[in-house]
């Protein structure tokens, strides 16, 4: 699960570091890829959820169905958002805020990622570490996969899921903050991908200066 997590953190750093480039080719990209079905899903309206919701929807915004305009227009009112790159995982923008306005305790940041589509597919919350309470409230709403959570430290990971998304628990020991995400599946696969290329690269780097 650690480096689960580290993929999607490393989507979001990496990914602003070329935020014009990668936004020219996902544009490109978007304009030429995809069923004339997904087109016209992207650019056809505003979504936010559907009744009832088949994912996760944190603050009502739907994982895998929510579009980019609709996210501005329910969140934009909110807090202040701003653009922070394209997601070097989906070639989709990513949006931010400090979480200000949106009416969760503490919440400190607050990231949104959308694949070429502009459709939702993770949310990032930074909040104060407060894992049992947090993990008993999304208990109720979401179907429990793994756990290693140390009730007693109030540190560690978990899973839950509903339909075709994953929410992620992950509180690091020595941290006063922890992080829960809200992605797709297809999203959390391909940040683990991503993770693992990095870090199996990171490593051969190393070895190649000894």
């Amino acid at each position: 699960m650690k480096k689960l997590f580290i993929g999607i953190a490393l989507a979001v750093s990496m990914s602003a570091c070329s935020k014009t480039e990668q936004a020219d080719k996902s544009s490109a990209t978007s304009e030429s890829s995809g069923s004339s079905a997904q087109i016209e899903k992207s650019t056809t309206g505003l979504r936010l959820s559907r009744e009832p919701a088949l994912n996760a929807a944190p603050l009502g915004i739907e994982i895998g169905f929510a579009n980019l305009a609709g996210v501005k227009q329910k969140l934009g009112g909110m807090t202040n958002l701003s653009e922070s790159g394209t997601s070097n995982v989906t070639g989709g923008k990513i949006i931010s805020s400090d979480g200000q306005g949106l009416g969760i305790d503490g919440l400190s940041k607050f990231i949104v990622i959308f694949d070429k589509n502009e459709t939702l597919v993770a949310v990032i919350m930074s909040l104060p570490k407060n894992v049992n309470d947090t993990y008993s409230k999304l208990k109720e709403k979401y179907k429990p996969i793994s756990s290693n959570i140390d009730e007693f430290m109030g540190n560690g990971t978990a899973t839950l899921e509903k339909g075709d998304s994953l929410i992620v628990i992950e509180a690091a020991h020595l941290s006063f903050a922890m992080d829960v995400v809200y992605a797709t599946k297809e999203f959390m696969a391909a940040a683990k991908h991503n993770s693992n290329e990095a870090s199996a690269k990171k490593e051969q780097e190393q070895k190649d200066r000894f």
